[in-house]
């Protein structure tokens, strides 16, 4: 039975298809400022880390023409280069990301972009196609057509329009005014009749197909059945229409779809709905839960969109150190075998069932975004393996204590995890687990990995597994913009190679604000602020060869240590300068803002270190190191010495102490305890 709803609905699908020749028309009459860009000339090759104007333009083509998302920055990142990828797929230039080339612009990718390649459009006036006139004509026969249908239908009929003869141009010579050039003058014609209030619309054509039946559409009620009523069991409807291949589309429309099983996406397909209203209800009787939505070899380039996902199974088992099932999981363990996966605008209430929200494994670029996942004993959204992927925007709350909000492990590359709210101040049993954890596992390391612009909310604890941010065995990452609170550590960055971690906000962690040793760091313009809560600011311990520096950082209100350098094994270099350090009026034991101790050259210079009230001993100590410098530090406030040197187990040569400023240190400015060799200078 087609109900007046299915009259509209169909009615707005021909008024769309006859409407798109007359949208058209009017791109062919003014193509300029309706166009995007069709083309882009680009003089040099491009890819990863590449910057410039010409990057920039690269990316307005990309935003237009490949679904690029990013900003454009001239700076040609992990975003741009998907984007790239999928442009050079879409033109057949490469025929995965497997293959070489992909993601950069060299000669035959700069070939197909360049504006020589693309067709230029003919003016309609004057080009060897269709004459204005004709397109004109062609408007009036399409409006008629269109209210031929509204009659039928009963409905409004839109108006037939007229259209002036062209106007004549009069050939005038241009007058020069301040430099540049005079409008022509023009001579329009006198302008035409007003239109008649309404004109009979011509017959339709026969040419016309006839309408479609609600049988045609692909909603998961009307043909597959489905009845949304939250009792009967939609399982059937469901997995038929997932796994119809014949149908690139799967509206699921309001309605309550009570689900026992899994369905298996294995053709590319969107799969959307209209947010809380599309429901999805899935309820298993006991026994291990089952994946909701399986996306399989094939279902590259879909998309699952706007639905609430009820996941109910009552008296599964918790507990243990096993990931359970994915509701949505998106995998074949082999790399690249499903690409392109979008997963964006949903709702995940798991009844506090051992599962993982979301999963991608091994998947080749991929987007989750806007989505919201709580009450969930496992992890919100997990990445494995996977490259180039975005995961943007999220919410995730109400997790496993043991796991993560978001979870990247494994050989991922290429990842960007940006301007997520991830809560654990509710995980289960006292908040253990951490915020966001990217790690390698069995040596597999992660490469290029942006943890950027995320918030984590947390309860400051004494437990260093509980971070809020933990990046691990990954080479090339930044962890930049951040602001969380509480955890038993703000950051946990080690096993690293040349990690950017830049302008964040670190406030009331339990133990440390960062704990970490990475060859090539560099600690920026970050702010740990313990307000009575962390023991130490900045520690870096047990560390490799490398150049680290830790520079511009404000740590304020922290109880033990401001920066901690210790049992390096002599090696690596580290440059400490700009710092402003501050022990929290609280603190009644702190033991140094700055302490190095067994480490590599380092150079201490320009710090601001304040032990406010005299609550901590001193403010520099320097314990059986060698090769540094100790210059044009301030130093207050302390309870013992202003910098203390100490050579316990082993003598101490090439320091230099200098040019430093005190003021009330209660037992004094300088002192130095042990043997010395040479090159030791105090001034």
């Amino acid at each position: 039975m087609v109900t007046r709803q299915d009259e509209k609905s169909m009615t707005r699908m021909w008024m769309t298809a006859l409407l798109l020749p007359l949208s058209l028309f009017f791109l062919a009459v003014y193509p300029e400022p309706l166009r995007a860009a069709t083309c882009v000339d680009i003089s040099r090759t491009l890819s990863l880390n590449t910057k410039g104007t010409d990057v920039s333009a690269l990316q307005e083509f990309l935003r237009d023409n490949a679904g690029y998302a990013g900003a454009i920055t001239g700076n040609f990142g992990p975003l741009t280069r998907a984007a790239v990828g999928t442009w050079q797929i879409q033109k057949g230039i490469v025929a995965n990301s497997s293959t070489a080339g992909y993601g950069q612009v060299g000669p035959k990718t700069r070939a197909a972009m360049r504006c020589s390649a693309v067709p230029s459009t003919t003016s309609p006036s004057t080009g060897s196609g269709q004459s204005l006139e004709a397109l004109k004509a062609e408007v009036v026969r399409l409006v008629g057509v269109l209210n031929s249908l509204l009659t039928a239908r009963g409905l409004p009929l839109v108006h037939v329009p007229t259209f002036a003869p062209a106007p004549k141009l009069a050939q005038v010579p241009r007058a020069q005014v301040g430099g540049g050039s005079a409008a022509p003058t023009i001579s329009v014609s006198a302008p035409p009749p007003a239109p008649s209030p309404r004109l009979a619309p011509p017959p339709a054509p026969s040419i016309l197909p006839p309408a479609p039946s609600p049988s045609q559409i692909p909603d998961l009620k009307i043909t597959y059945g489905a009845v949304g009523d939250g009792i009967t069991d939609d399982t059937d409807a469901w997995q038929r229409a997932v796994a119809d291949a014949s149908v690139s589309t799967l509206y699921v429309p309001p309605g309550t779809y009570r689900l026992r099983d899994t369905a298996t996406l294995a053709s590319s397909k969107t799969i959307y709905g209209v947010g809380a209203s599309s429901r999805l209800l899935y309820v298993q009787n006991g026994g291990t839960p089952r994946s909701l939505l399986v996306f399989e070899r094939g279902s590259s380039t879909s998309t699952l969109k706007d639905i609430y996902i009820d996941y109910d199974v009552p008296g599964s088992p918790r507990g243990g150190d096993s990931l359970g099932p994915n509701i949505i999981f998106a995998s074949q363990r082999e790399r690249g075998a499903i690409s392109d996966i979008t997963v964006e605008g949903i709702e995940i209430y798991a009844h506090d069932a051992q599962v993982n929200g979301i999963t991608l494994d091994s998947v080749d670029g991929a987007r989750v975004r806007g989505n919201y996942i709580h009450d969930i004993y496992g992890q919100g959204i997990m990445v494995s393996g996977a490259d180039f992927v975005v995961v943007s925007k999220n919410r995730v709350e109400r997790y496993h204590r043991d796991w993560a909000g978001i979870w990247c492990i494994g050989e991922a590359r290429d990842v960007v995890i940006d301007s997520n709210i991830v809560d654990g101040s509710n995980q289960y049993l006292h908040n253990t687990g951490a915020g966001i954890s990217c790690r390698g596992v069995g040596g597999q390391r992660l490469s290029n990995i942006s943890i950027t612009n995320n918030t984590y909310v947390g309860v400051p604890n004494n437990n260093t597994y509980s971070a809020a941010i933990i990046l691990f065995e990954a080479d090339n990452s930044r962890v930049i913009g951040n602001h969380t609170s509480g955890g038993g550590e703000g950051l946990a960055i080690a096993s690293n190679t040349n990690t950017i971690v830049s302008g964040n906000m670190i406030e009331k962690a339990g133990v440390n604000g960062f704990d970490g040793c990475n060859p090539g760091d560099t600690i920026t313009n970050n702010v740990f602020s313990g307000e009575g809560y962390t023991q130490i600011g900045i520690v870096s311990h047990y560390c490799g060869p490398g150049h680290t520096v830790i520079a511009d950082n404000k740590i304020i209100g922290i109880l033990s240590y401001g920066i901690a350098r210790a049992h390096g094994g002599g090696l690596g270099s580290y440059e400490v300068y700009g710092n402003e350090i501050r022990f929290d009026p609280s603190a009644t034991n702190g033991s140094a803002g700055i302490y190095v101790r067994d480490a590599g050259k380092i150079s201490i210079r320009n710090n601001v270190i304040d032990g406010t009230n005299q609550n901590a001993r001193h403010g520099i100590n320097w314990i059986d190191s060698s090769d540094g410098v100790i210059e044009a530090n301030t130093i207050r406030n302390f309870f013992l010495t202003g910098i203390l040197v100490e050579a316990s187990y082993t003598t101490i040569e090439n320091l230099i102490v200098k040019n430093n400023t005190y003021s009330n240190n209660r037992t004094g400015n300088l002192e130095s305890i042990g043997i010395y060799g040479e090159g030791v200078i105090f001034l």
